[in-house]
């Protein structure tokens, strides 16, 4: 642990421009993250040991913009420049068996992010909700790592919301990812293959003296 002093910078800036609905706007974010055996281990439950515990500190440089196209679509598009201290990679540990899946925590002291995101969002008459997005991530500046180790370098979403009358609720999530990089004996890596998770659930509401009661039936395809 240290008791320095740090300085977490806060700035942000919004400005529609005349005659228009586009809106930009650009800033600072800036945010700690403690990085413990027990927060670490909750985002990955195989990890071998424990770490030191230095808290994860980030500031973020951002710029955007966002606009309707028409009455019921808005699009946003973001790019942002992010500094990062103390970042937990999980390395895949090439020491033991296959099927054991362990992981160790690799702490780069500092690393880069550059990220843009670009969503998309429809919606009619509170029947019909639509959102999509895209987010792409490339990190650089490692030490210890060759590479961004099994971090999602492009993800995909999207939802779809449709009310059918007065007690039908559609819903459907769709995720797209890139396969990330991993680790291989011999200090070589590999990539795995990307992936999509889609799931659909049909809602049937029922109210009754102000009380509602909703019975769902839900599916869901991973590849």
């Amino acid at each position: 642990c240290s008791s320095d002093l740090r300085y977490l910078p806060e700035l942000s800036f919004v400005m529609p421009l005349k005659d228009t609905s586009l809106l930009v706007r650009a800033g600072v974010h800036s945010m700690v993250k403690q990085n413990t055996y027990q927060t670490l281990s909750s985002e990955n439950p195989f990890l071998l040991s424990a770490i030191q515990p230095f808290n994860q500190r980030s500031t973020e440089y951002y710029a955007g913009a966002s606009a309707f196209l028409g009455k019921y679509v808005q699009v946003s598009a973001n790019l942002s420049y992010g500094r990062i201290r103390q970042f937990a990679f999980y390395v895949n540990d090439t020491t033991s068996p296959l099927k054991a899946h362990l992981y160790s925590v690799s702490m780069e002291d500092k690393i880069n992010n550059l990220r843009a995101t670009v969503d998309m969002s429809y919606s009619f008459q509170d029947k019909i909700n639509v959102s999509a997005g895209v987010e792409l991530n490339s990190y650089s500046g490692m030490k210890l790592n060759t590479r961004a180790w099994n971090i999602l370098p492009m993800q995909i979403h999207a939802t779809a919301e449709y009310k059918f009358k007065k007690h039908w609720t559609f819903k459907g999530n769709w995720w797209l990812f890139s396969g990330s990089y991993y680790p291989v004996s011999g200090g070589n890596d590999s990539r795995f293959e990307g992936g999509n998770d889609l799931s659909v659930e049909a809602i049937y509401s029922i109210r009754k003296d102000r009380k509602s009661t909703r019975l769902n039936s839900s599916h869901e395809w991973i590849s």
